[in-house]
């Protein structure tokens, strides 16, 4: 039974990337100390760049399968980096819901084919967080997380306010308008026919 329950697990992956571009900038990594619960250290990614994300990804899904049957895909995908109002940033890639929202003429295509290549990794029943700073922020960072949801099919969690340590997040706080918490968002239609 053991046996059959890890087999089980490893084809849903749970995968933590971690951005290590390099502008200087650091990530505390006291502040996400609960994002690495469950996550195997094998899957621990680290990246500088979209398309280095998106090859350790793909060196992790051995044979791609969306139900995780006879292959595997990704369950959980986390991606710690840096963000601002309502913007999630992907290495150089900043996302946006304006660019998702907009007629598929007009969408950045750098930025989708990132998005659609982890689409194609993902799990049926799959949740991204992106670990970022003021990505939820507001009535913009609503737009951005529905429109994340429903551009995945998946499960979207986002920041409002400022993930950082103790003394930084409280002084922070004091002044910022939106307080840290998380917000979660599902695809629209995903469970009306259930």
């Amino acid at each position: 039974m053991l046996n059959y329950r890890r087999k089980y697990y490893e084809k849903k992956l749970k995968i933590l990337a971690i951005d290590n571009s390099p502008d200087g900038s650091i990530i505390d990594s006291r502040a996400f100390g609960d994002i690495w619960t469950g996550i195997d250290p094998e899957h621990v990614l680290r990246f500088a760049t979209s398309a280095e994300l998106i090859e350790k990804l793909k060196n992790k899904i051995k044979n791609y399968d969306s139900e995780g049957e006879c292959g595997q895909c990704i369950k959980k995908l986390t991606i710690v980096a840096h963000g601002w109002e309502a913007t999630g940033y992907i290495a150089e890639v900043a996302v946006t819901h304006s660019i998702l929202t907009a007629p598929p003429m007009l969408r950045q295509r750098d930025v989708i084919k990132v998005l659609d290549d982890i689409k194609g990794l993902l799990c049926r029943d799959a949740t991204i967080n992106f670990a970022m700073c003021y990505t939820g922020d507001g009535e913009e960072g609503d737009k951005l997380g529905q429109a994340l949801a429903n551009y995945f099919d998946s499960a979207i969690v986002l920041q409002q306010g400022q993930r950082s340590s103790i003394l930084v997040y409280s002084i922070w706080n004091i002044f910022y308008k939106y307080p840290f918490k998380i917000k979660f968002f599902t695809p629209i239609g995903k469970n009306e026919n259930k």
